[in-house]
Parts: structure tokens; C-alpha cells; sequence
């Protein structure tokens, strides 16, 4: 049985593993070996050292792109930034000047406003005495047309219930009158009825007289 090492091309060797128990108990002759293959697993190494560092200068190239890109976009933000600061600056000195113009003619109004003031304070002292005689003598024009509406509703009211009372009295009177000529109406029906009979009974009794006398002859 021949057993070969499973170590690296460059270093280890086959008395590290000991065979005679395998001789032993199997009935078998074991060889080991020693071999050294260095020279041509280095030219791999050497070779896969030369890639890798291929990969490493390509990859250090697109990082270097990839970050000047990166740096050319940071630039262009910066600057419109900038210019963006510059123009919110610029803005804001504006918003002061308008503030302050403004405040400046807040105070020049308010000035005048005073002074107006100060006038129309005397006007309306004057103003308010000829107010409030005005409003007296409206009061006392109200209360007199309120008086005089007063009267004029409760003779309003007098006149109504002499009217209901009369038209109640005229349709009581158009009542009885109706009534009583339904009344007489009825009898006078009642009279010709009864006259109609009698006629009727004279001209039965006088035809019976006739038919008497003419069966007689």
C-alpha cells in the first residue's frame, strides 16, 4: 500500500505518519513518499499574485473615476449651494430693506395718526354732545309715536269687536229672519195643500150628486 502525503507542494513530509499500524493489522506493506513540487506551485502563486494585482489597479482606476465623478457631482452641489445661499442671502437683505421701509413708515402713519387723533378727540366731544341731544329727542319722538300707536291699536281693537259685535247681531237677525220664512213658506205650502184637497173632495162630492141623478132619470 502506497500512501502519499496530502500536505502542500513545498513543505511536509511522509514520516509524520506513522504506517506500522496499518501493516499491523491489515497484513500489508505500506511506502510512504516525500516529494517537493515548490518551484512550480510559486510560478502559480507568482501568477495569481500578478492577477490579483491586475484586479487591484483596476479596481483602484474605477474607484479613482467613480471618485472623481463623485467629487465633479459634490462640486456642482456645492456650487448651487452656494449660489443658492447666495440668492437666500440676497432675499433676506431684500426682506430687511422692505422691513425696515416699512417699519420707517409704520412710524411716519403713526405720527400722523396721533396728530389725527389728537384733532378728532376735540371733534367728537363736540360731536357726542350734538349725539346725544339727537338721540333724546329721537327717544322722545319714538315714545310719542309709540303712545299714539298705542291708542291707535286699542281703538283698533274697539272698532273690531263693535264690528263682530254687529255682524254677530245682523247674522242672528238673517237667522231668525230665514227661519221664520222657511216657517211661513212651509205653512203657506201646508194651506195650499190642504185647499187643493178640498177642492178635490167638493168636485168628487159634486160628480157623485150628478151620477145619482142621472141614474135616477
Amino acid at each position: 500500500m502506497v500512501f502519499i502525503q496530502g500536505e502542500t507542494f513545498w513543505w511536509g513530509s511522509g514520516n509524520l505518519y506513522d504506517g506500522g499500524v496499518l501493516a499491523s493489522y491489515g497484513g500489508v506493506v505500506v511506502v510512504t513518499l516525500n516529494y517537493r513540487l515548490g518551484p512550480l506551485e510559486r510560478e502559480r502563486e507568482r501568477k495569481k499574485e500578478k492577477e490579483r494585482e491586475r484586479k487591484r489597479e483596476k479596481r483602484k482606476r474605477e474607484t479613482k473615476r467613480k471618485r472623481g465623478r463623485r467629487n465633479k457631482e459634490k462640486e456642482r452641489r456645492e456650487k448651487k449651494r452656494e449660489i443658492e445661499r447666495r440668492r437666500k442671502k440676497e432675499r433676506r437683505k431684500e426682506r430687511e430693506k422692505r422691513k425696515t421701509k416699512k417699519e420707517e413708515k409704520i412710524k411716519i402713519m403713526s405720527k400722523k395718526k396721533k396728530e389725527r387723533k389728537s384733532k378728532n378727540k376735540k371733534k367728537k366731544k363736540r360731536g357726542e354732545k350734538k349725539r346725544k341731544r339727537r338721540k333724546e329727542k329721537k327717544r322722545r319722538e319714538k315714545e310719542k309715536g309709540e303712545r299714539k300707536r298705542r291708542k291707535k291699536k286699542k281703538e283698533r281693537k274697539r272698532r273690531e269687536k263693535e264690528r263682530r259685535r254687529k255682524t254677530e247681531g245682523e247674522r242672528k237677525e238673517k237667522k231668525e229672519g230665514k227661519r221664520k220664512t222657511e216657517e211661513k213658506e212651509r205653512e203657506s205650502e201646508r194651506r195650499e195643500r190642504e185647499r187643493t184637497r178640498e177642492r178635490k173632495e167638493r168636485k168628487k162630492k159634486k160628480e157623485r150628486k150628478r151620477n145619482r141623478y142621472r141614474e135616477i132619470d
